[in-house]
């Protein structure tokens, strides 16, 4: 919670100290969007896997949950349910 309540004063901090250095200023905008961006990779990349791993094994995906009895004799078998 601390660093979201810091976020706006950094970032008047850092935007008071790059106002008069168009270079800086540039270089400073390029770290921010390239952060952004490979986040957006990360999380694209990630759900993107999983809507593909899912439609390859749909055998393996289970729309009802399970009864009680039936997580007793999976857990016996050694299957791990999450």
């Amino acid at each position: 919670m601390g660093l979201l309540s810091m976020a706006p004063a950094l970032g008047y901090i850092a935007a008071q100290s790059l106002r008069d250095t168009v270079v800086l200023g540039s270089i400073f905008e390029l770290i921010i969007i390239y952060i952004f961006f490979t986040y957006m990779v990360y999380v694209a990349a990630k759900f993107l896997h999983k809507y593909f791993f899912i439609k390859i094994n749909m055998s393996f995906v289970n729309y009802q949950p399970y009864s009680n009895k039936e997580k007793k004799k999976l857990k016996k078998q050694g299957v791990e349910i999450k």
